[in-house]
C-alpha cells in the first residue's frame, strides 16, 4: 500500500443532538428517538444498496452495446425520430420504450433479497409495515434521455441513453404512522452503429473497471487517530488532494489502450457512501470499575485531581490485556480464541479496536459485500499488514469520461475502499483513547473544583450549567428535549473542547435502556440543586443510574455502541424506583440525594 492521503488534516466536532424531540405522550407504538433515527438510516442506506446494485447488475451487459444486439425492439433510428416524445411519460412511444426495459429490471432479485436483507430483519422489524415489502408501489422510469453522439464518421449514428428509475420506501413512524421516501438510480445505455465500436468501448470500459478494482483496491489510505465516522466522511468529501491523486492514477490506464483518445476528469466527484463505513470496534464494552470498592474509590480521587491516584487509575484501566477494569464482553468463542492466540503472539494488538474485528465487521455489512461483489473487487482486510487499519470507508468515484472516435462517454460510477489508519498500535491508540476519556469526565463533572468523599459510594459529580434562573424550576420534571440535553452536555466548555480535539463522542445514557434518559427532574434541598434522571412511567426504574460514556467511534448522532469508557453508580447508592404514580414520585424524590449536582456559574 503506497498511497497514505492526507486527507485529515483536522476534524472538528461538537456532541451530537438527537434529531426528535421526545413526546410526552406515552403511546404503545412509540419507539425510542434515538433508536428509530439509527435504525431509519440503516433501513434506508440498505434497501437503497439492494435497488441500486440490483439494477446496475442487471443492465451491466447493455452499457456498451451495438445496435444489432439490444435487447429490446428498437432501433437507434425510432430513438432519434421520437426523442421529443421521450420527454412526455404519457406519450404512446414513453410506454413502448419502458415495457421493453422493464423486461430487464430484476423485480424478482430486489424483493427476494429485500425480503432476505430488509423485512425479515429483526433490526427493522419497528419500521416495517404489516410485515410487507416496503417497495410497496414497484418500480417507475422515471425519465429517458438520449444525447446523440457526434461521431467522426458521418455516416454512423451513436447514441446515449439515461434511464432513471424510482421507487417510494414505505416505513412506520416513530409514532406509528406511515410515510415513505423515494429513492432513485440511473443507468446508461451505450448504443453504437457498429459492432466493432460496441466492443472498443466495453474493452475500455473493462480496462478502468479491472484498473480500479484490481490495481487500486488496496492502495488507498490516510492516517488519522479520530473516531467521528461523519466528520472524517466530510474530510473525504472535500478532499482535492484525494482528487488529485485518483485523477493521476487513473490517467495511467490511457497509455494501456490506444482507442483511448483522451481522459476527462473536469467533473470528477468522490463521495463516501455512508452505509459502507466500518470501524475495527465489535463488542460492547463492560466497565467493572464499581464492582469493587477500591477501584471507585481509586476513581474518585483521579477525578478530583490526586495524580498518584490517577496515574494508578489509568494503568489499570488501559489495559484492555487483561480486561480486569475495563474489558470488551466478547460472546463469540472462536473470535475470542483468535484475539487469545493473535495477542499473545503481539501483545501491540489492542484486544478492543483490531483488525479482527474490521474483518469480521465488513463481512457482516451488507453495503460493503453487495458493492465487492456488484464490481468483483480484491479489495480484503490482511490481518497482518492490516494492524493500523481501523476503519474502512467506500468511496464513489463519478463523472469520469473517456473520448473514443471523437466522442466522450461516461465511465459507470464505482467504489474505490479506503483504510483509515492510526499512526502507531492499536494497543497504543486504545490506551490514549482511556485517558483522554478519562480527563475529559474528569473535565465535564469538574471534580477538580471539590473535595473526594470518604463514603466513595456516595461521590457526588457535578455538571456544570450557565447560571439561567429561566432554564430550571424547583420540582420540575423536564422532558430532556434536544434543547436541554444540548445544554446539559455542553455546559463546561473545557470539557466540549477536550471531546471535539480528540475526535471522540459522549452520552448520558441509562444503564437498563442503553438510551439517553427520557426525562430530567430539578430539585433544591438544602440549598443545593440536584439533578434525577430517569424513565418516566416504566416499571422497575430508576435514579441513580446513568453513566456517561464517552466512545472512540460515533456517526453523527449514532454512537457504534461498542468501545467505550464509563463507570456505573455504586451497589450501596440510593436509589428511587418508580411507584407509579408521578406527584408521589416528584415529592418523594426530594428525600433523597441524586448522584449529579448542579454547578451554576456566571
Amino acid at each position: 500500500m503506497k498511497k497514505l492521503l492526507q486527507v485529515l488534516a483536522s476534524v472538528s466536532l461538537t456532541v451530537t443532538l438527537p434529531l426528535n424531540v421526545v413526546s410526552c405522550k406515552s403511546e404503545k407504538t412509540k419507539i425510542n428517538e434515538f433508536d428509530y433515527s439509527t435504525a431509519l438510516n440503516s433501513f434506508m442506506e440498505d434497501v437503497t444498496t439492494i435497488f441500486r446494485n440490483a439494477i446496475w447488475e442487471a443492465f451491466r451487459p447493455f452499457a456498451w452495446v451495438s445496435e444489432e444486439s439490444l435487447p429490446v425492439d428498437l432501433t437507434i433510428q425510432e430513438l432519434l425520430e421520437n426523442e421529443s416524445e421521450l420527454q412526455d411519460s404519457n406519450s404512446a412511444f414513453f410506454k413502448r420504450v419502458s415495457e421493453q426495459i422493464f423486461l430487464i429490471v430484476p423485480n424478482e432479485k430486489i424483493n427476494s433479497q429485500i425480503a432476505s436483507n430488509i423485512t425479515n430483519n429483526v433490526n427493522y422489524t419497528p419500521l416495517i409495515i404489516d410485515s410487507s415489502n416496503p417497495l410497496r408501489d414497484g418500480i417507475n422510469i422515471e425519465e429517458i434521455k438520449i444525447l446523440k453522439k457526434d461521431s467522426q464518421n458521418s455516416n454512423e449514428n451513436n447514441l446515449s441513453v439515461s434511464i432513471t428509475f424510482s421507487t417510494q420506501v414505505y416505513y412506520a413512524e416513530r409514532m406509528g404512522g406511515k410515510t415513505f421516501q423515494k429513492i432513485s438510480t440511473e443507468v446508461s445505455i451505450n448504443i453504437f452503429a457498429k459492432k466493432t465500436s460496441a466492443q472498443k468501448a466495453q474493452e475500455i470500459s473493462d480496462l478502468y473497471s479491472n484498473f480500479l478494482n484490481k490495481n487500486l483496491a488496496n492502495e488507498y489510505s490516510f492516517e488519522s487517530g479520530k473516531g467521528r465516522h461523519d466528520e472524517i466522511s466530510d474530510e473525504i468529501n472535500n478532499s482535492e488532494y484525494l482528487k488529485k491523486q485518483f485523477s493521476k492514477d487513473i490517467r495511467k490506464i490511457q497509455s494501456q489502450n490506444s482507442d483511448i483518445q483522451e481522459m476527462n476528469l473536469g467533473g470528477l466527484e468522490a463521495s463516501v457512501i455512508q452505509s459502507t463505513i466500518t470501524n475495527a470496534s465489535r463488542y460492547k464494552t463492560e466497565s467493572r470499575i464499581a464492582n469493587f470498592d477500591d477501584r471507585l474509590s481509586l476513581l474518585n480521587k483521579a477525578l478530583c485531581g490526586d495524580t498518584d491516584s490517577q496515574e494508578v487509575f489509568l494503568r489499570n484501566a488501559s489495559n484492555d490485556d487483561t480486561g480486569d477494569w475495563i474489558r470488551p464482553i466478547i460472546n463469540d468463542p472462536e473470535e475470542k480464541t483468535v484475539l487469545d492466540d493473535a495477542i499473545e503472539k503481539d501483545s501491540t494488538i489492542s484486544r478492543s479496536i483490531n483488525q479482527y474485528n474490521l474483518k469480521n465487521n465488513l463481512k457482516e455489512n451488507f453495503s460493503v459485500e453487495s458493492y465487492l461483489s456488484n464490481q468483483n473487487s480484491e479489495f480484503e482486510i490482511d490481518e497482518s499488514a492490516d494492524k493500523s487499519t481501523i476503519a474502512v470507508y467506500g468511496v464513489e468515484f463519478k463523472g469520469v469520461q473517456f473520448k473514443m472516435d471523437g466522442d466522450f462517454y461516461d465511465f459507470s460510477d464505482q467504489l474505490i475502499f479506503l483504510r483509515q489508519k492510526t499512526d502507531g498500535s492499536t494497543k497504543k491508540l486504545y490506551e490514549d483513547f482511556i485517558e483522554n476519556a478519562f480527563l475529559y469526565q474528569q473535565d465535564f463533572y469538574n471534580m477538580q473544583k471539590f473535595p473526594y468523599k470518604k463514603d466513595y459510594w456516595d461521590q457526588t459529580y457535578f455538571i456544570r450549567q450557565k447560571k439561567n434562573k429561566k432554564a430550571f424550576k424547583d420540582g420540575t420534571r423536564y422532558q430532556l428535549d434536544e434543547n436541554m440535553y444540548y445544554a446539559l452536555m455542553n455546559g463546561n466548555p473545557l470539557a466540549t473542547s477536550r471531546l471535539k480535539e480528540k475526535g471522540f463522542n459522549a452520552k448520558m445514557e441509562n444503564n437498563q435502556t442503553g438510551q439517553i434518559p427520557s426525562y430530567v427532574i430539578y430539585c433544591i434541598s438544602k440549598g443545593v440543586a440536584y439533578l434525577h434522571f430517569f424513565e418516566f412511567d416504566k416499571p422497575k426504574t430508576q435514579t441513580n443510574d446513568v453513566s456517561l460514556r464517552t466512545y472512540f467511534f460515533s456517526n453523527g448522532n449514532s454512537m457504534s455502541n461498542t468501545t467505550s469508557f464509563y463507570f456505573t453508580s455504586h451497589e450501596k447508592r440510593e436509589k428511587v424506583f418508580w411507584n407509579g404514580n408521578s406527584k408521589k414520585f416528584r415529592k418523594d424524590i426530594r428525600f433523597y440525594k441524586s448522584m449529579f449536582n448542579v454547578d451554576f456559574y456566571e
